[in-house]
């Protein structure tokens, strides 16, 4: 993503009283880096086939980077469809090409928290739920990073500066109770918002690596059923199944 330039993403949850909500997800990538990147994904295919490993099973996360990178309508129903089970269904997807990149928004909507928390998907990359004592809860998701780089140096930042030009992401959580606490950039009564735009912050991207999301509100007449994220697993580079050898 870092190498992507002119990224926008914008991520919006929203839960409901009931634990029902929906998930809305918009982005823009340039076709430059659609097809720089379909590139690599078939070197590292080639590249597995000499190593003897083209029956090897794709693993989810290799899944969604190749759609999240190359997207269409029918590869992202294909996959979201195999969640119907689970109470997941697409409400919007729109997937089209304007000014030489590919814009995408997707809108899922889930009938039950708890269900939504046994797809394969949502231990590493879910969050974590809880109710505390006092009757408010506590929402947490982790970073999907391990170590990140710290702030990079005048340099390397002249030399990402370019790259990660028009660089945007937004990732906003609307909540069923007020807000009491939160490590969000902004926020409203119910809703908390984490924000990076390189152009305004040259260290946008560590800070995006390393976002932990956290909010406590009111759970006053609310009845959530607590689920729980795993530790997010070592980031891995999109690269040729060689070269990580």
């Amino acid at each position: 993503v870092a190498a992507s330039g002119c990224l926008k993403l914008d991520e919006i949850l929203t839960i409901d009283k009931n634990g029902s909500g929906d998930i809305e997800i918009t982005y823009t990538i340039p076709e430059q880096t659609v097809a720089q990147m379909a590139s690599m994904f078939k070197l590292r295919d080639q590249m597995d086939t000499i190593v003897g490993q083209q029956s090897a099973p794709q693993t989810k996360e290799e899944i969604f980077q190749r759609i999240f990178f190359d997207p269409s309508e029918d590869r992202i129903r294909r996959q979201l469809k195999k969640y119907e089970q689970f109470g997941i269904t697409i409400a919007t997807l729109k997937v089209e090409t304007r000014n030489s990149a590919r814009n995408v928004n997707l809108k899922v909507e889930f009938t039950d928290l708890a269900r939504l928390a046994k797809t394969d998907f949502f231990p590493d990359h879910g969050f974590t739920l809880v109710r505390n004592q006092n009757g408010t809860y506590t929402f947490y998701r982790a970073s999907e990073a391990n170590g990140a780089p710290e702030n990079v140096g005048p340099e390397a930042a002249g030399l990402l500066t370019p790259v990660l030009s028009g660089f945007r992401a937004a990732f906003k959580v609307n909540t069923p109770g007020k807000i009491i606490e939160t490590n969000a950039s902004r926020r409203t009564l119910y809703n908390a918002a984490w924000i990076f735009e390189f152009d305004k912050d040259p260290n946008a991207m560590t800070a995006l690596q390393k976002l932990n999301m956290k909010i406590i509100f009111d759970g006053k007449g609310i009845s959530l059923p607590e689920v729980r994220q795993l530790a997010p697993p070592p980031s891995k580079a999109v690269v040729p199944q060689k070269a990580r050898q």
